[in-house]
């Protein structure tokens, strides 16, 4: 797994996009779900803090290239849109993770 949270530079300053909030995460990385798709996905019992495990299908809506003044390599950027999705509790259990019923 590739873990999205943003690395924080030697001068206490977060890496690439400015936050509106004090996660740790990039823009945009966060999933809403109304109580129709909580109940249709069964996460009506999880907890505020719990680990859920994700599996999605998502249609690359639109991508853009930048490149910096003082760079010669460029910035790619993509937006994502999520059509298909599971998500169950996470477990450590092994077995569990290799074969899922």
């Amino acid at each position: 797994m590739i873990s999205l949270k943003n690395k924080v530079e030697s001068d206490g300053e977060m890496g690439a996009i400015a936050q509106p909030s004090d996660s740790p995460y990039g823009y945009g990385t966060c999933i809403n779900l109304s109580d129709e798709q909580v109940k249709a996905l069964n996460l009506q019992g999880v907890k505020i803090g719990q680990k859920v495990r994700i599996v999605a299908f998502g249609i690359v809506e639109s991508l853009r290239a930048e490149i910096g003044e003082d760079s010669e390599a460029g910035n790619v950027y993509a937006s994502i849109q999520l059509t298909d999705m599971e998500a169950t509790p996470a477990t450590t259990d092994a077995a569990s993770a290799l074969y899922p019923s």
